[in-house]
């Protein structure tokens, strides 16, 4: 009879126990990815916060917006916020009862959806003088009293600018318009 020989086995590490640490692992790595992608966008957005300035010369008690090429004035109880990276250079200047949008070297054009057209009680165009250039005004009034506008400052030696204000009552719509009054292009021979 031929004899056989003890063989012996080595038992097999349990899967169940190699997938556990790999899930770890993987748990881990999201968990620290994660992370520094919130850090990462807290600083993107601590950066996009306007640090309001003071020493705005035409109206001595409001705050100024300043970048490298225009600049704003507007009331301390208005909030500036830049424009995200992207989209086209600007600031947005907020209240709870206003807005005014404004956009750098871009042309933007709204279009109004059939809701608001139907809600729109009168339009009417004039010229203004904006930043010692001719800027066409468009203002809609609507029929809960109130306003959309918008302005186009054109490109002469300085870029083109464009406005949009969103204002609930006549008194924001004239404090929107003074905010826009304020603009300065920074940039000469462009």
């Amino acid at each position: 009879m031929p004899s056989t020989a003890p063989i012996k086995i080595k038992p097999k590490q349990p899967r169940l126990v190699f997938y556990a640490v790999a899930f770890l692992i993987i748990i881990l790595l999201g968990v620290l990815a994660g992370g520094l992608g919130y850090i990462l966008e807290r600083k993107a957005l601590e950066g996009s916060k306007v640090q309001p300035q003071t020493g705005a010369s035409i109206h001595p008690d409001w705050l100024l917006y300043q970048k490298e090429i225009f600049s704003l004035e507007y009331p301390k109880t208005w909030q500036a916020e830049q424009n995200q990276k992207e989209e086209p250079k600007g600031v947005k200047i907020s209240t709870e009862a206003g807005l005014v949008n404004l956009w750098i070297d871009t042309a933007r054009t709204h279009r109004f959806s059939v809701a608001q057209t139907k809600n729109i009680k009168s339009q009417k165009s004039s010229e203004i003088i904006i930043d010692k250039r001719k800027s066409l005004l468009t203002e809609y009034a609507y029929k809960d009293d109130s306003f959309f506008l918008t302005l186009e400052i054109p490109a002469s030696t300085s870029p083109n600018a464009i406005f949009w204000v969103a204002a609930n009552t006549q008194e924001i719509k004239k404090e929107a318009l003074e905010i826009v009054n304020t603009f300065k292009s920074l940039v000469v021979g462009k």
